[in-house]
């Protein structure tokens, strides 16, 4: 085995200049590029001793001519580069110019939105200023407005208890208790007054019971604190149960009369009165 190295092949895939590297075994002759950037790579192959004349000797001569013309067809592509670099220039060039134009023309269009952009600030501020202040106007209105409301409602809560109390009073639909289920002790021919204050004009009811036998006199102040009524009615009937309705203005007197000579009587009573 033998080994021939020169610096004078370029490598037939990057096109760098690299090592040729000659390997001759068993009679065959291997010729390698020893590439920095791809390694090495089989360029030919060939029996040493049926080789062609010429056939390893002149292969550099022949990569040479070819470099040759690789180099030739190189310059004619660098210089259709080169038309082509130059005419893209050109174009970027007319084209720089015409963004140029474009871009005054857009500051001039920019200058004068600013400017009408500057007035509508100046109109949006007065408008706001006037937009408070009508604001504040609106907020005092709702103020005043809540108030009404507020007065308006208590005014017709008023109205509405004056009325339900003026309908209960004339349907006599209010009550006031004034007694429930008083005792009261009578001795024999022993005798009791109450008196109760009636705002309105109406009528009392009188439910009781007795242990012995009794009557009542009704009687007012408006009447100059006569008595108009007795139960019951016929004199001198007398009772121990039941319930009675009289009709009574102002100051109300209700007497209670025992009329036994020797047994005392215990009575029970409810009175309740309506206006």
């Amino acid at each position: 085995m033998s080994r021939t190295r020169r610096y004078t092949i370029r490598c037939p895939k990057c096109g760098e200049l690299s090592k040729e590297e000659k390997i001759v075994e068993d009679g065959i002759v291997k010729v390698y590029c020893d590439c920095a950037n791809c390694g090495k790579i089989l360029v030919d192959q060939y029996d040493e001793k049926k080789a062609p004349e010429g056939k390893g000797k002149d292969l550099s001569d022949q990569l040479g001519q070819y470099f040759l013309v690789f180099r030739k067809y190189s310059l004619i592509l660098f210089f259709l580069i080169l038309v082509l670099f130059s005419g893209l220039s050109y174009y970027l060039y007319n084209q720089l110019v015409e963004s140029r134009v474009f871009i005054y023309d857009q500051q001039i269009r920019y200058s004068k939105l600013n400017n009408n952009y500057l007035e509508l600030m100046n109109t949006t501020a007065s408008i706001n200023a006037y937009y408070e202040e009508i604001q504040k106007r609106y907020d005092n209105l709702t103020i005043e407005y809540q108030n009404l409301e507020d007065r308006y409602d208590a005014i017709y809560r008023e109205k509405n208890y004056i009325y339900k109390e003026l309908n209960e009073t004339i349907l006599l639909q209010k009550t006031t208790v004034y007694e429930d289920n008083k005792t009261i002790e009578l001795s024999a021919k022993s005798n009791i007054t109450l008196t109760y204050n009636a705002i309105y004009a109406g009528y009392i009811v009188v439910n009781y019971t007795s242990s012995g036998e009794m009557f009542f006199w009704f009687g007012s102040s408006i009447i100059e604190n006569r008595y108009y009524a007795r139960y019951p009615p016929s004199f001198p009937d007398t009772t121990n149960q039941g319930s009675i309705k009289i009709p009574v203005c102002s100051t109300v007197y209700v007497f209670i009369q025992n009329p036994n000579d020797e047994i005392d009587v215990t009575v029970n009573l409810d009175i309740q009165y309506f206006y």
